[in-house]
């Protein structure tokens, strides 16, 4: 069977309307119109997360029939992992995004987005020098603007660099779809695969089960109060917890929450997980997010969740990431000042 789908992954610059996906979806219609085979974009993109998002999406059920019969999985995370200063962690994380992605022989494309702030000169080498380990293509804008002394224009937009005009990635995306047949196939030959498990938040309590979408996402939550003690299916028993993916919202509530997406980001709340071994807690905020859980925390028998009150008593919950074992990398051979 031939494969159809073109799959973006992603964070807000795969998001933003006229941009990126813009570009792919005219791109996509322009082949159709030239080619018997029809191609096909999803977008599992969501906004203001990292690499992990990314390896969590393709993990889920929903998304199994897509990404396997896919012609092209684009991955876009260096600027949202640039954020993040633990680059031995960064490392880890990209390395199992890419072996996941290495899984499907298929056309894997990772896009080094031009970013010039925070972490990003070892976090773009760490993208790079893995895509090239796994056989990837690689479209490294970054290095384009380098080349060329853009750094100054990548400002421009936003006063941090991490969104470019729409235009840029609007040509980025059509030129993609329209070179599409010169890109390579993944042929690594690494079969290391590795034990994720998405558990839903219906396994944790199934009692009422909401529907929540909007003109791009559509999931399935539970509401967690602060007035109630919820526990991990035994199941899960030694997995370790990485990720958390929730869509708060404030119906319901008494809050006056303000519209725009950095004020919302500031109405938060706080996730509690315990058991007889060990505690961690970490916040959320209002709207659909993806949480990387940086605390080492395992799960057991009797592991519990409970929210605690602040400007949210309550979560409204999607999914939990759980990973067993975590791959040993030996950080000796991790290099960071020469990546720098």
């Amino acid at each position: 069977m031939d494969k159809k789908n073109v799959v973006l992954l992603g964070g807000s610059n795969s998001v933003i309307v006229n941009g990126l996906q813009r570009g792919l979806r005219e791109g996509i219609e322009q082949f159709n119109q030239d080619y018997s085979k029809k191609l096909k974009f999803h977008n599992f993109a969501l906004g203001a997360t990292t690499s992990l998002q990314n390896l969590y999406e393709l993990k889920r059920d929903r998304n199994k029939i897509i990404l396997e019969n896919a012609k092209l999985i684009i991955s876009e995370s260096n600027i949202n992992d640039s954020f993040c200063y633990d680059n031995s962690k960064i490392y880890k994380t990209v390395e199992l995004l890419f072996n996941e992605l290495s899984q499907f022989k298929t056309k894997i494309l990772i896009l080094i987005l031009p970013f010039f702030n925070l972490n990003s000169k070892i976090v773009n080498q760490i993208h790079k020098k893995l895509a090239l380990k796994f056989g990837f293509n690689i479209i490294d804008i970054n290095s384009y603007y380098e080349n060329f002394n853009l750094s100054n224009f990548s400002f421009l937009r936003e006063k941090d660099g991490s969104h470019q005009f729409d235009f840029i990635y609007k040509r980025l995306g059509n030129n993609i779809i329209s070179n599409i047949e010169k890109l390579t196939i993944c042929n690594s030959n690494n079969n290391s695969k590795f034990n994720l498990k998405i558990c839903q938040a219906k396994e944790i309590d199934e009692t009422v089960v909401y529907n929540r979408s909007n003109s791009i996402f559509n999931e399935k939550c539970i509401r967690l109060f602060d007035s109630n003690l919820f526990k991990f299916p035994s199941k899960y028993e030694g997995f370790e917890l990485i990720g958390c993916h929730c869509w708060t919202t404030e119906e319901d509530s008494d809050i006056q929450a303000p519209l725009d997406w950095l004020g919302r980001r500031g109405i938060q709340g706080n996730i509690s997980i315990y058991n007889k071994n060990n505690k961690i807690s970490f916040e959320f905020c209002l709207d659909n997010i993806f949480i990387d859980i940086n605390s080492s925390f395992y799960i057991d028998k009797n592991t519990f969740i409970n929210i605690r009150k602040k400007a949210l008593s309550y979560c409204d919950l999607i999914a939990f990431l759980l990973f067993s074992p975590r791959k040993t990398i030996d950080d000796c051979d991790l290099n960071f000042k020469v990546l720098a």
